[in-house]
């Protein structure tokens, strides 16, 4: 490239090359190429540059290093980004120097940068890894106040956190209560508290645990529902092994031998012939390959207690196939004499049923197909002595009922909610708004957001407010949308956040009132509490490019990067593609491309 006269190494070719010599530890090298690009080739370096030096020598273990890049960065007139400072707090983490990453933290927001998710997930997983749980969770505190949605990867960084310090109770509430809140919680999240509750015994939480994530969907991970299987056969906990085998199994979890051993023999020690042979069915209708195994040692535990025989358990052939006595036809066996008729008062020997949990109530709920008997269930459980309905069973049937378009059976339940003293959450009022609106019950979406306040018996959260108005400007009902801005302003003194302002910013883009939308945009900027952020923005290109005025979106997109320092994202450049490729300047688009490449993609990396 030096040799050549049209092409010579710009600030990506220098880059590029940093970046593989600090992925290969040659950090003396790159730093050596650093200053030949400056001192030579007079090519002034970038925050994504130096964000490159910065993660090499954090990964290299040289902290204090990283530290004096940024010192220089900052004295050749470079401001760092968010990004620079969250990988230099990651390196503080990684040797466990909390205090110095706090202070860079409050250094970054001094600065007049906004604090990112990662910003704060990088803070919150120090704290968590030095013990200091209370301040993590202060931490996320600030995140919802500042607005900053916390991701799935923040609150299994405090779910481990919570474990850690054996906070189990705190831990268990939050993946109870957080999909309620609209958070999305993947297996790990999961994993996480059920591997820590093995591992310190806390039996009766693990298969609670367990219970609540089939329900849901999630299955463990392997070894540790063999372990979990292995640890209840021990503890004597017979119904609650035999459950979670049940459990398991029905979600397609085939466990080791070792376990399948494990249970079989406490039920056969305890004498529960009823769950060894429904045990027995599973194994063997599942055709898994341990199955001559099991009906060997199953004929051997009975032999060995004389229950069928008083032959010794050689005589039980493993070459004989299987017959389970539940499968048994009823009408081979005699039937009982009639007893004698009599006064007296009968004693009834039939098994006492099983009381069913909120959470068995919850999973029974949603395992049913027909809303009409997932109703039956839920008013079923309630006839129980001592039950009485929570928020999460109400949430279940609801969108149970939902999902089934049952509308009167949603007033029913709503009717009899208003008896009831436990704590509700708005999150089952904004699905119900979801699927009203869905349903083109506009009305219905506005009642809902109203019944939010006497039934929490709290405000609406902006979360509320947002969600109503942004179903209502989709549905486009402008009128009630209007109605509801109003009356949100009057009654609960409504000052809009950016989320707010971004719903009527993509209404007015959608109507191609362009003009309406950057007043939108003039107002957010003179207000204290919310200011654009990168949907704004992409929001406004779209309106631009979709009404041809390719130019300014071009001048909005450089105004964000320079003026508001805001870095795009995949789906901004693609709306820009988009735009330009639909104008016929392809070439212009291909060059954005490039432009993502060398900007974008080396953030990534």
């Amino acid at each position: 490239m030096k040799k050549s006269k049209i092409s010579y190494p710009n600030l990506i070719t220098y880059s590029t090359l940093m970046d593989g010599l600090c992925e290969s530890g040659r950090l003396k090298e790159a730093i050596d190429l650093f200053e030949e690009m400056v001192s030579k080739d007079q090519i002034l370096p970038d925050a994504l540059t130096y964000n490159i030096l910065i993660n090499g020598f954090c990964r290299g273990g040289k902290v204090d290093r990283a530290r004096k890049i940024m010192e220089f960065m900052k004295s050749n007139g470079c401001s760092p980004n968010v990004f620079n400072y969250s990988a230099l707090m990651n390196g503080f983490c990684k040797e466990g120097r909390v205090q110095e990453a706090k202070e860079l933290f409050y250094e970054m927001k001094s600065s007049g940068l906004k604090a990112d998710t990662i910003g704060y997930t990088t803070l919150i997983n120090c704290f968590c890894r030095a013990g200091k749980i209370d301040e993590a969770t202060e931490l996320l505190k600030e995140m919802k106040e500042r607005e900053c949605r916390a991701d799935t990867v923040t609150f299994n960084v405090i779910l481990k956190g919570l474990c850690g310090e054996g906070k189990f109770e705190e831990a268990l509430d939050m993946l109870e209560k957080l999909p309620y809140d609209g958070v999305y919680l993947n297996k790990a999240s999961y994993r996480i508290v059920l591997n820590f509750l093995c591992q310190k015994g806390e039996l009766k939480r693990a298969t609670e645990l367990l219970d609540l994530m089939l329900g849901r969907g999630f299955v463990p991970h392997y070894a540790t529902s063999n372990e979990l299987l292995v640890h209840l056969c021990k503890a004597n906990m017979a119904d609650d092994a035999a459950i979670a085998m049940f459990g398991l199994v029905e979600m397609g979890f085939k466990p080791e031998p070792d376990s399948w051993a494990h249970v079989l023999e406490l039920v056969c020690r305890e004498r529960r012939l009823l769950s060894a042979f429904e045990l027995l069915d599973e194994l063997v209708c599942g055709r898994l390959k341990t199955a001559t195994i099991f009906m060997n040692f199953m004929a051997v535990s009975i032999g060995r207690r004389c229950w069928f025989s008083s032959s010794p358990p050689s005589a039980c052939s493993s070459s004989l196939p299987w017959i389970s006595p539940l499968q048994m036809s009823k009408a081979a066996l005699p039937k009982p004499d009639p007893p004698p008729e009599t006064t007296t008062t009968t004693i009834d020997t039939r098994r006492k049923p099983k009381y069913i949990s909120h959470e068995s109530a919850i999973n029974l709920i949603k395992r049913e197909r027909d809303p009409k008997h997932a109703l039956e269930i839920f008013n079923m459980v309630a006839e129980q002595n001592g039950f009485n309905h929570n928020g999460a069973t109400y949430a279940t049937i609801l969108d149970k009922l939902a999902r089934s378009k049952k509308f009167e059976a949603i007033d029913a339940v709503l009717h009899q909610m208003t008896y009831e003293t436990c704590k509700f959450h708005e999150g089952v009022f904004l699905n119900l708004m979801k699927h009203f609106s869905k349903s083109s019950l506009h009305e219905r979406v506005l009642k809902m957001f109203y019944a939010i306040q006497p039934y929490v018996r709290e405000k609406p959260s902006l979360k509320a407010i947002s969600t109503c108005l942004n179903l209502l400007v989709e549905s486009n009902q402008i009128n009630l949308a209007r109605e509801f801005l109003l009356h949100t302003k009057k009654s609960l003194n409504l000052r809009p956040n950016t989320c707010i302002f971004n719903i009527l910013v993509k209404h007015h883009c959608k109507s191609r009132d362009l003009e309406s939308a950057f007043e939108v945009v003039n107002e957010m900027k003179k207000s204290k509490i919310s200011y654009p952020n990168l949907i704004t923005y992409s929001t406004l290109m779209d309106g631009l490019c979709e009404s041809g005025r390719l130019k300014e979106a071009i001048d909005l997109f450089e105004e964000m990067v320079s003026k508001d320092q805001i870095l795009p994202d995949a789906l901004t450049y693609n709306i820009l593609i988009n735009g330009f490729c639909r104008g016929g300047k392809v070439d212009r688009a291909r060059k954005i491309m490039e432009f993502m490449k060398s900007y974008y993609l080396f953030h990534l990396v």
